[in-house]
């Protein structure tokens, strides 16, 4: 029977959970959990590994038995970190003083490899072939898309008026086309066929559009 290992993050940890497949039927199950100081904003994994963001630190952490968690090195970006995305020995960050590439391929000593953008403040970033796209929140945000096929000197491709916004938990990727929602309840449909020009596609405001109350996250399955 198909598992997947699922984990959550808390305040002061995370949880890790083991259920069913996405569009199955079952149960989960509380398989184990790591205490951290600190409120955790965003968790990536790759590889065995769990990236996690605690202010303006991203610590590394062996799940490969996630019944019992290890942390394993850590490295401090330029200031809070909103996003992670991870891919291929390489950690990429979207903080409020830019972004910031971190090889990850000793995780008991990352190191730093590029810091485009800096001084700009990120709020999500995620990865689609070789690009990474990386957008800030708020009205007249700009978004930002990169050649990362070499990690160590990541090239600017184009500047996109607020088309990415929103943090890592309003932002997920389904085959070509990516949702993206903002603060303020917008959910953006983008055609990413073309990695280098995606295009927006819809635009749906949800009742949330009286900003009475903010657009925290949203989850697909399947088809909604």
């Amino acid at each position: 029977m198909l598992k997947r290992i699922l984990m959550l993050s808390a305040l002061m940890g995370l949880m890790f959970l083991s259920g069913q497949s996405y569009g199955q039927e079952g149960s989960i199950e509380f398989v184990g959990n790591g205490w951290i100081s600190g409120a955790v904003k965003t968790v990536a994994v790759d590889g065995g590994y769990a990236y996690i963001s605690v202010g303006s630190a991203m610590l590394i952490l062996d799940v490969s038995d996630p019944t019992s968690p290890l942390l394993k090195g850590q490295i401090y970006g330029p200031g809070h970190i909103w996003g992670i995305a991870a891919r291929d020995g390489y950690a990429y960050m979207a903080t409020v003083g830019g972004m910031s590439i971190v090889d990850v391929s000793d995780p008991v000593h990352p190191v730093e490899v590029a810091r485009p953008m800096a001084g700009t403040g990120l709020s999500t970033i995620w990865l689609i072939g070789d690009y990474a796209y990386a957008g800030c929140d708020g009205p007249g945000a700009e978004s930002f898309i990169f050649d990362v096929s070499d990690p160590g000197s990541p090239v600017a491709v184009r500047t996109l008026d607020n088309i990415l916004v929103g943090d890592d938990g309003r932002t997920h990727q389904m085959g070509n086309y990516a949702l993206v929602g903002d603060i303020w309840g917008a959910i953006r449909i983008l055609d990413l066929s073309d990695p280098a020009n995606p295009t927006k596609v819809a635009v749906e405001q949800t009742f949330y559009q009286s900003r009475s109350f903010q657009l925290s996250g949203f989850a697909l399955s399947g088809n909604y």
